[in-house]
């Protein structure tokens, strides 16, 4: 049996933010053996906090829709970075 892929994820403390990301990480457990634990801060610690550090602290971040546009280009990232953490673990 394989080990479980732990990812750790950062989000607004908001039920709009919250309750997606809980849906798609349950499917994720279910379907691809991942699990993501998420953190959840006020919307105000985002603007606090350089995105340059969440993005050490964590896997993945959720950020404000609006700035969604610029990283939209980013699209196949999460499939590479799952692909070679398989090849990492083997």
């Amino acid at each position: 049996m394989s080990k479980s892929k732990v990812l750790r994820g950062m989000a607004w403390d908001h039920p709009q933010a919250r309750n997606p990301l809980e849906a798609i990480s349950t499917e994720w457990s279910r379907s691809l053996d991942i699990t993501v634990r998420w953190d959840a801060s006020p919307l105000q610690d985002f603007e606090d906090q350089p995105l340059e550090d969440l993005a050490t602290a964590y896997d993945l971040v959720l950020i404000d829709y609006s700035a969604t546009q610029c990283l939209s280009t980013f699209g196949g990232l999460v499939d590479t970075y799952l692909g070679n953490w398989e090849q990492e673990d083997g």
